[in-house]
């Protein structure tokens, strides 16, 4: 059975799991029009079943409409046409709401592409009677609505006045929803959103543009109290936004307390010796965060998304390096002589370290320097996400691209992908920790890499710190030891054993550790791809 196959199953048990048919489904297509799939035998291959359902039928044609050399409207676009249409009923009758959105979507791709402008403002209105409908309620889940916005958005000059303006209360319905939920991201995408239709339709914009600047300074001041590295990259966004329409005062502030933000950064979260930057520390560390910024889209000018985000898991910045913080502990001389305890914060003695005991422990200065390069990569990913660079589908074709991770795996990667990118980091980072051990299995299990332990007569599979001592001396030492820090080593953060027992605090899932998480999952693949030939 097919992975698209199997989630048309699941689909049909459980409605509101329609989301990974439609993902899955969208990607496909999105790999014909790239030419990834370039014949109809691969298309075959990867369906399964088109006659499984209409929804499979009419991906199929629309599939094969964009494969063909000419035109073959009767045997591609018609059909698929019709297909859609079974594929939006049966989706309503089903209560399957992404599906409907999905079929809504390329019904008006497709008739757009045809000119068939009758038949696309039809599909138009009801694109905004299933937005109304399906997605009105402040608690609905709006990961497919963004993409049927877009859709409408790049069709509106067809669209009647009153359909925009219908859409434009829904969008104010929207934007109000996510205000008071602290829901920044999609509240200011809301707000493009609007400031795009109304500017189309002639109508003022300038309450919207500074509701945006409005939500840049709520987001600053929430997420400033956790980290004063993200305040400041939230204020850079909001001046990368909204220079070129509010007051340079405001401007000017913001770029003082961008200052402040990134002073404090270096005294609270980046270095165990306390002392006072100067300004041009501070500009330093702004300016390199904004040149990584450049340079992944330079990558993505040059590449493509997927390839852009797979060059950034390679970089060495990322992962604090380990002869180097040994080098500095040779200059220390009370830090690496004296015996280290650990006492989590349930009041227990997690781990005590000898240095007579243990030379090749991680000197004291690791800690720190993981800091700092964790604070580093949680501000670029960020700026990224937060600017419309790296965005929820690219993940999606990530783990596409991991084809040897089971069904189930891809699911949860799946959920993991749609919790962050709905600001629920809480679910997300979960989702992500227990993963992390069975994705890494899995890809070394696919490079021929043993992954099972036996005990007498027993067997099971390793534990990700097991896992991780078998792969040393193969990946790199750097990325093996900051993995280690990070989720097994009771001295260190040791997230998965906190995660795994109840013992996380709340305040520890925020968007910073959730990141940081969703990226580790990618980079462990990755190491382990270019180590094992």
């Amino acid at each position: 059975m097919t992975r698209i196959l199997d989630n048309l199953n699941r689909a049909r048990n459980d409605p509101e799991s329609d989301y990974h048919l439609v993902i899955s489904l969208r990607d496909l297509l999105s790999q014909v029009r790239s030419g990834s799939i370039a014949s109809r035998s691969v298309l075959e291959e990867r369906l399964g079943d088109p006659d499984a359902s209409p929804l499979l039928e009419a991906v199929y044609y629309h599939a094969y409409w964009e494969l063909a050399d000419e035109d073959p409207y009767t045997e591609g676009a018609q059909p698929a046409l019709q297909s859609y249409q079974e594929a939006f009923e049966a989706a309503t009758e089903n209560e399957w709401s992404g599906v409907a959105v999905f079929c809504v979507s390329e019904l008006i791709t497709l008739y757009g592409e045809l000119n068939h402008e009758e038949e696309l403002g039809l599909w138009l209105e009801t694109g905004v009677s299933v937005l109304e409908t399906e997605y009105g309620d402040q608690e609905a889940h709006l990961g497919n609505v963004g993409r049927l916005l877009d859709t409408i958005q790049r069709h509106r000059h067809v669209a009647p006045r009153p359909v925009l303006q219908r859409a434009i209360d829904y969008l104010q319905e929207r934007v109000e929803y996510a205000r008071q939920r602290n829901a920044y991201w999609n509240e200011r995408g809301f707000l493009d959103d609007l400031i795009d239709l109304k500017a189309y339709l002639g109508e003022d914009t300038s309450a919207e543009k500074a509701a945006i600047a409005d939500s840049f300074e709520a987001e600053a001041e929430k997420k400033g109290e956790r980290s004063s590295m993200v305040r400041a990259s939230v204020l850079s966004t909001a001046i990368e936004r909204c220079e070129e329409f509010v007051d340079q005062r405001r401007v000017a502030e913001w770029k003082r307390e961008i200052r402040e933000a990134n002073r404090t950064a270096f005294q609270d979260e980046m270095t165990e010796i306390s002392h006072q930057p100067d300004e041009e520390a501070t500009e330093e560390l702004e300016d390199a965060i904004e040149s990584l910024v450049e340079t992944y889209e330079d990558w993505i000018d040059q590449f493509d998304p997927s390839s852009a985000f797979k060059l950034l898991l390679a970089q060495r910045t990322f992962v604090p390096d380990l002869e180097t913080s040994r080098e500095i502990a040779e200059g220390s001389i009370v830090s690496e002589i004296i015996t280290r305890t650990t006492i989590s914060p349930e009041g227990d003695t997690v781990a005590v370290r000898d240095p007579n005991d243990d030379l090749d422990q991680r000197p004291a200065n690791y800690g720190p320097m993981a800091q700092f390069s964790d604070r580093l990569l949680s501000s670029l990913l960020y700026r990224l996400i937060s600017r419309g660079i790296l965005v929820e589908h690219h993940f999606y074709r990530l783990i596409w691209d991991a084809h040897w991770l089971t069904i189930d795996d891809q699911a949860f990667l799946t959920d993991l992908v749609i919790a962050f990118f709905s600001n629920r980091y809480a679910e997300a980072l979960h989702i992500g920790v227990a993963r992390l051990e069975g994705v890494t299995a899995r890809t070394l299990e696919h490079q021929g890499v043993p992954i099972t332990k036996f005990e007498s007569r027993e067997s099971e599979q390793r534990s990700l710190g097991g896992l991780l001592r078998q792969m040393r001396g193969t990946v790199d030492e750097n990325v093996i030891s900051y993995l280690n820090y990070r989720y097994v080593d009771p001295a260190g953060l040791n997230l998965r054993n906190r995660v795994s027992h109840g013992q996380l605090r709340y305040g520890v899932a925020g968007f910073h550790h959730t990141a940081l998480c969703l990226f580790d999952i990618f980079r462990t693949i990755s190491e382990i791809e270019t180590a094992y030939p």
